[in-house]
C-alpha cells in the first residue's frame, strides 16, 4: 500500500484520491503497483459507487517520468513497469461497482488512461488534457487507447496522439472525452449529486450494463454468456421485486443488491 492513495468512505459512496500533488498527482511504479489491492479492499466494503479524484486542483498529471523511462526495457516482463500499469488500468476498468473520474486541473497521459478507465467524467472548466507518449516515444496502453477510440472516434484518437497536443474542458468535452463540464467549484457538488443519484439506482442494472457495454467496446461484441449471466442474477436478485413494488406504492425504491 501507499499513502499516494487515499481512500474515504461516506455512506455507501467511496472515494479513492492519487496524492502525489508535488508532482500534480503524477503516478509512480508504487501507486500504480497498489491500486488493484487498494481497489479490491474497497470493493469488501458496501459501496454503490467509487469516485476517482486528485489532491490539491489537479486530477493527474499523467505517469511520473521517472518510471516510464525503464517501461520499453522491461515490456514482457511479469513484474514490470507495463504489467503494474495494465494492471491497474484493468482493475479500476474491472471495477465491480460504477466508477466516475471527479477531474479538475491536469489529466494528461496516464492521467487519461485512468479517466476513461471509469464509466463516466465530470471535469471543471479549467481543466488540461492531453494524451502525450509521442512526445516521449514510447506506446500508449493499447485497452486505453481503444477505451479513447470508443469515445471520441478513431481519426481524433489518433491526431491527439500524433500531436499531443494539450486541449482544454471545452474541447474535449465537445469531443466526448468527459461527459458532464461545470465551473470549477461546481465540480465537487456536481459529482456528489451525480454519485448520490446512482447510488440510488439498482446496481444490477448498473453492472450488467458496464459489463456488457464494456465488453463490446474491447471486444467487438458481448458474449452470450455474459448477457446470460446477468439475466440469471437478475431473476433471483430481487430488485426487480423492489423496483415493481416501489413503483406500485408510488414510493423510491430500496434496491439492496450487491454483488458477492
Amino acid at each position: 500500500m501507499t499513502d499516494q492513495l487515499i481512500v474515504t468512505i461516506e455512506q455507501e459512496i467511496a472515494t479513492v484520491t492519487l496524492n502525489n500533488p508535488a508532482r500534480r498527482n503524477a503516478v509512480t511504479m508504487n501507486m500504480w503497483s497498489a491500486l488493484p489491492d487498494v481497489l479490491d479492499e474497497v470493493a469488501h466494503h458496501d459501496i454503490r459507487v467509487l469516485v476517482l479524484t486528485g489532491a490539491d486542483g489537479h486530477f493527474c498529471a499523467g505517469a511520473d517520468i521517472k518510471d516510464v523511462a525503464g517501461s520499453l526495457a522491461d515490456a514482457g516482463v511479469d513484474d514490470g513497469y507495463r504489467a503494474r500499469n495494465a494492471a491497474a488500468e484493468a482493475a479500476l476498468a474491472q471495477f465491480p461497482r460504477p466508477t466516475i473520474a471527479s477531474i479538475q486541473g491536469n489529466c494528461v497521459g496516464g492521467g487519461v488512461q485512468l479517466a476513461v478507465a471509469c464509466d463516466i467524467r465530470v471535469a471543471g472548466q479549467s481543466a488540461t488534457f492531453g494524451i502525450t507518449p509521442s512526445k516521449l516515444g514510447v506506446t500508449y496502453p493499447p485497452a486505453a487507447l481503444l477505451r479513447i477510440a470508443s469515445l471520441i472516434g478513431p481519426s481524433h484518437t489518433k491526431r491527439l496522439i500524433y500531436t499531443a497536443e494539450l486541449f482544454d474542458a471545452q474541447t474535449a468535452f465537445d469531443l466526448g472525452l468527459i461527459d458532464i463540464l461545470v465551473a470549477d467549484d461546481e465540480v465537487e457538488a456536481t459529482v456528489n449529486h451525480l454519485a448520490a443519484t446512482m447510488a440510488s439506482k439498482s446496481l444490477l442494472t448498473q453492472l450488467a450494463t458496464k459489463a456488457v457495454i464494456d465488453e463490446a467496446v474491447l471486444e467487438g461484441s458481448a458474449r452470450r454468456d455474459t448477457i446470460a449471466t446477468w439475466e440469471a442474477i437478475a431473476r433471483d436478485a430481487g430488485d426487480l421485486d423492489e423496483g415493481v413494488a416501489a413503483f406500485s406504492e408510488r414510493r423510491a425504491p430500496a434496491f439492496r443488491w450487491l454483488p458477492n
